[in-house]
């Protein structure tokens, strides 16, 4: 059964803060054992979704194969099972990414050679890559490996169809790595081609503990996020301030190191996602038990382990930064930041506190779903929750519009608080469908709420229909870059040549008047 849930409304320093959301659909998917949710929740060309996935059970519960390790699911847009498929008994899915010619890339750490058509033996713990298509069926592997450890990798698409891989090393020189290891593990970025040839790798590294957690394409470069336990040393020229702090990286297109960033207090400050802003700025964020007023950390500890944010501009200086939390833990898990419209955002985990800090909702079990919508300044503009009796934790948020979401993450709650399914074991892969109070604010008194756009998500067109003659369409990624399309009436345009992901799309009228504003999403 649906349920509403109205949070309490609070006033703390003349604000409201208030949050309205309405659960469209839930599912549980899982087998006896363990399962996680790795790589998140991507939509299919048919409007369903595939949902990247690890299980350690046999063949049971609404599992119906008997592989271990990487899972994949194919659901429809109500979020039954269509297939399911399993690669590597012993892998672990890093990444998962939607491709411009409507397949998918899978990133894969794993040590085993078990793994289905894996051509290459793995040495210890190597990264696989496969291409697949909508149903799971491959079309072709890599593996990437060095002569020792490789772990945590991760992956993105590049604006020239290859991919940016980026790992926890502990190799030196041998097999793929080209350059000699600096520490106990540095980071090791490889650049790839569309079919997963290596062009170049570069490894940048201090003399303790490095590991790579985010990456992120710039029009000049790339940037390379993680933790560092370095001290000044091999390429690191920055100084540490704890026992693992922030580290950033820019690097040129073709892998030079151009400049690096350090940010943490006197404790573990852990980076967990990066995200470019339109103005070319950057927003970080992460996990921080660190005490306030300690290395370059300035904002109040409000718990145990608080959620840490940071905006900096287009050369990593420090714009302002923030904490949110409540007075138990915030950490352990990923936190990811998302854009919302051209100047909003939505920050995203999981929370085992209560009301306390800068929490304003009651926690449902020992750990539910928390996120946050903020505006420019890092300001909280509405917050929301999700959760049963139990352990809940959101790893994704995937925007299907400006105010319906695929939350995606793993729950150990029977039927109870928000859950209405059942568990299959001990854990398993929990998604929703929500839709939350956002409301897009209109540029002038002209929106017309009655236009609609379809498909949603589309491949190639996008049509819409209206009693307003629409004369031009902007549309704008989530770095903030717009497309501008002339319309003429034709109540139609092509999107093939932009690359998969969540963008918006703005309908402007023959006076110039912004008419209608909607989230879309391109596979």
């Amino acid at each position: 059964m649906l349920k509403n849930i109205i949070a309490p409304i609070l006033f703390l320093s003349s604000v409201v803060l208030s949050s309205q959301s309405s659960v469209i659909w839930q599912k549980t998917y899982g087998g006896n054992d363990l399962e996680y949710i790795r790589g998140g929740i991507l939509p299919t060309k048919s409007g369903g979704y595939i949902i990247g996935g690890h299980s350690s059970s046999g063949k049971n519960g609404n599992k119906t194969i008997s592989n271990t390790g990487v899972w994949l699911i194919g659901i429809d847009d109500k979020g039954s099972i269509l297939w399911q498929r399993g690669y590597c008994v012993a892998g672990s899915l890093a990444s998962f990414k939607s491709l411009s010619d409507g397949n998918y890339i899978l990133c894969i750490s794993t040590d085993a050679d078990t793994c289905e058509n894996k051509s290459r033996k793995s040495i210890l713990s190597d990264i696989w890559l496969v291409k697949i298509n909508d149903v799971g069926d491959i079309l072709w592997e890599k593996t990437i490996s060095g002569l020792d450890y490789e772990q945590s990798p991760v992956l993105i698409t590049t604006q020239d169809n290859g991919f940016l891989v980026a790992v926890e090393s502990y190799s030196s020189v041998g097999l793929d790595k080209t350059e000699f290891l600096y520490g106990v593990s540095d980071y090791w970025v490889i650049k790839l081609d569309s079919l997963g040839n290596i062009e170049w790798d570069k490894t940048i590294g201090g003399s303790k503990q490095d590991g790579v957690t985010a990456l992120v394409e710039l029009s000049d470069g790339y940037l390379v996020g993680g933790y560092s336990g370095s001290g000044v040393a091999g390429t690191k020229t920055v100084s540490n301030f704890g026992r693992s702090d922030y580290w950033i990286v820019k690097l040129t297109k073709d892998g030079r190191l151009r400049w690096q960033k350090e940010f943490g207090g006197d404790a573990t400050d852990y980076l967990t996602s990066l995200l470019v802003l339109k103005d070319k700025g950057l927003m970080i964020c992460g996990h921080s038990t660190s005490a306030d007023t300690s290395g370059n950390k300035s904002t109040a500890n409000l718990g145990k382990e608080d959620w840490w944010i940071i905006r900096l501009d287009s050369l990593g200086n420090q714009v302002w930064q923030k904490s949110y939390g409540g007075s138990n833990s915030e950490g352990s898990n990923p936190i990811n930041i998302i854009p919302s419209g051209e100047s909003e955002f939505y920050l995203f985990g999981s929370t085992l506190s209560g009301i306390s800090g800068n929490k304003t909702i009651p926690s449902q079990g020992n750990s539910d779903f928390w996120i946050l919508k903020l505006n420019s300044e890092g300001d909280i503009l509405k917050q929301y929750s999700f959760g049963g009796d139990a352990k809940d934790v959101l790893t994704n948020l995937y925007p299907e519009t400006d105010s319906t979401f695929i939350l995606s993450g793993e729950s150990w709650s029977n039927i109870s608080g928000d859950k209405s399914e059942a568990g299959y074991g001990s854990q398993d892969i929990w998604v929703l469908k929500v839709k939350l109070d956002q409301t897009i604010t209109a540029t002038n008194n002209n929106e017309i709420s009655s236009i609609k756009i379809y498909p949603n998500p589309t491949r190639n067109i996008i049509n819409f229909n209206s009693d307003i003659e629409i004369d031009q369409a902007a549309i704008l990624n989530l770095y903030g870059q717009a497309f501008h399309y002339n319309i003429n009436g034709n109540n139609s345009i092509n999107v093939s040549k932009l690359v998969p992901g969540a963008y918006f799309i703005k309908l402007i009228d023959k006076k110039g008047n912004c008419v209608h504003k909607e989230m879309i999403s391109k596979f």
